[in-house]
């Protein structure tokens, strides 16, 4: 008996949509417990094994995803960026929303714009100052309020309120760094917690050596911290469906504003005492909250 060969088609789908998340405390991907959904179509995204998200069966992208006449040159793999086609098909906006089934991170929506004639993964479609040098090419994750801070990382929580009416400062952005070192942030709930979980700095040097059969323990370890904030009083949540989930670009190029420990008189907040394997909370005397200006 002879063996049969039997040729089967091989049809290829181009997904003109990919992403991936990173965790702006840890610097890891992240794809486990996430869901990414269309919020028109409904069309859900998949990770793959790179985390990478993609999705497929976009509206008016059909000549995308399947070209009739074979891989368009700027949809296969090419050592140097492919130039882009002659008549390139007009693009469309789509909104994604993203939730954290497991609750360690913020919602939030963003878009995209398809098709994206480049090689490599979609990033976020503004420009967010400060930031860190892998953002243009993945989209940061922001701890929610209530994750617990991975071992051996620092934490600093507040509570934001605004400065006229007390009113939660939702959504704003509250930045922490040393001199000289990385700007980290987080992004506060529709009640304005707020955690930021990010990696100690290096120890400092005191002055002089410790005293003779004596070793400076890092427990004993702190460091001063200068504190910002970013928000706008009119990046209010969307209304509608998806009215909990705030424009990710909306929200982290809010601008500037101080930080104020009171408010009678307006008492600046600029900065404060990190102690090693001690989460720092902000708070005003007598009171649980800090407030925006």
């Amino acid at each position: 008996m002879s063996a049969v060969t039997i040729a089967l088609d091989r049809v290829v789908r181009y997904a003109p949509f990919g992403v991936r998340f990173r965790d702006v405390a840890t610097g890891l991907s992240v794809s486990e417990g996430l869901e990414l959904t269309e919020v028109t179509t409904g069309i859900k995204a998949v990770a793959n094994r790179s985390d990478v998200f993609v999705a497929t069966g976009f509206p008016g992208l059909r000549d995308v995803e399947r070209p009739p006449d074979g891989p368009e040159p700027y949809l296969v793999p090419h050592t140097e960026p492919p130039p882009a086609p002659a008549s390139p098909p007009s693009t469309r906006k789509f909104t994604f929303e993203l939730v954290d089934t497991l609750r360690r991170f913020v919602g939030f929506r963003f878009d995209v714009h398809l098709p994206a004639f480049h090689q490599g993964l979609l990033g976020l479609e503004c420009t967010v100052p400060g930031s860190p040098p892998w953002l243009p090419a993945d989209v940061p994750l922001y701890s929610a309020p209530a994750r617990l801070a991975p071992a051996g990382m620092a934490t600093l929580r507040a509570e934001l309120a605004e400065a006229a009416g007390g009113a939660p400062a939702a959504h704003a952005v509250l930045e922490v760094f040393t001199t000289g070192g990385p700007r980290f942030r987080g992004i506060a709930d529709e009640s304005g917690r707020v955690v930021v979980i990010f990696p100690y700095p290096e120890p400092t040097a005191p002055a002089g050596p410790p005293p003779p059969g004596t070793t400076r323990a890092l427990s004993n370890q702190t460091w001063n911290v200068k504190l910002a904030a970013r928000y706008a009083h009119s990046a209010s949540p969307p209304t509608g469906p998806h009215a909990g989930l705030p424009d990710i670009c909306t929200v982290l190029t809010q601008p500037q504003r101080p930080l104020l420990a009171g408010t009678s008189p307006a008492t600046p907040l600029t900065q404060a005492t990190l102690a090693f394997g001690q989460e720092l909370v902000l708070v005003q005397p007598g009171k649980r909250t800090v407030y925006v200006a």
